[in-house]
């Protein structure tokens, strides 16, 4: 959590301060904005509290117990970045008037891929 959210106030104040835009820093951390957000929804539609109690339920804590590794889901979110959304960041770099399209466009498979493993959902629903 900590460092998702320096990452972030870091993003901002420097697509204020340099020439990177700010849909370079959004697509950057979509894995995860995904994973929170994806986690909160399901969360709150499934009627559960949205504390933080909920830590294991991300998908980040799913795929480490799965796989039963923290570095191959470290490795899973490197590939993510540099065949995904590092390319993507550097379109929309280039192209910042569609840089909402673009990142939209990175954050769909990203979501599908939360939903898909059942971010959010019950402790009973997410045993492997």
């Amino acid at each position: 959590s900590f460092l998702g959210l320096f990452i972030s106030l870091l993003g901002l104040h420097l697509a204020g301060d340099t020439s990177i835009n700010l849909w370079v820093w959004f697509i950057l951390m979509s894995v995860f904005i995904c994973d929170v957000l994806t986690t909160f929804v399901s969360r709150l539609c499934h009627g559960l509290s949205w504390r933080p109690s909920s830590h294991k339920q991300h998908v980040y804590q799913i795929l480490a117990r799965r796989w039963d590794s923290h570095f191959y889901v470290t490795l899973l979110l490197c590939v993510l970045n540099w065949l995904w959304l590092f390319p993507l960041a550097y379109v929309a770099m280039e192209y910042e008037s569609i840089g909402l399209f673009i990142w939209l466009g990175a954050m769909a498979p990203l979501i599908a891929g939360c939903v898909w493993l059942r971010a959010g959902a019950e402790d009973e629903a997410v045993s492997v």
